[in-house]
């Protein structure tokens, strides 16, 4: 695919999945870090400025799809990307502690927010 999903589970296209495909739109297609920015990082596409600036440039033909695809690559180092709606859902279910608190996060946003 353009943006690089891992094949899984004998799927050849996992966005062909409703799930999986709502998962990469709503969570998956570039990382943006909105909460935890970082105005001062040295790295490329570290923070809001420095995605939306690439978004903004390249090609002028480029198409809106391709400026995603190009910042995604560059994001995953052109490793593919895992999207799988049960993986997350089991994550999310378990009660184990994980590295960067998504669980928690969710857990008081959708308390303090519905």
């Amino acid at each position: 695919s353009k943006f690089n999903v891992c094949e899984f589970d004998g799927l050849d296209n996992p966005l062909s999945v409703d799930r999986n495909a709502q998962l990469f739109a709503g969570d998956g297609v570039v990382y943006v870090p909105a909460q935890e920015n970082d105005p001062s990082c040295t790295g490329d596409l570290c923070n809001v400025k420095k995605i939306c600036e690439s978004l903004l440039d390249g090609p002028e033909n480029e198409s809106a799809m391709d400026k995603l695809v190009r910042v995604a690559a560059a994001q995953n180092g052109g490793g593919c990307v895992t999207v799988d709606w049960e993986s997350q859902i089991s994550l999310l279910k378990s009660l184990a502690a994980t590295a960067g608190g998504t669980r928690s996060w969710l857990f008081q946003t959708c308390n303090e927010f519905g």
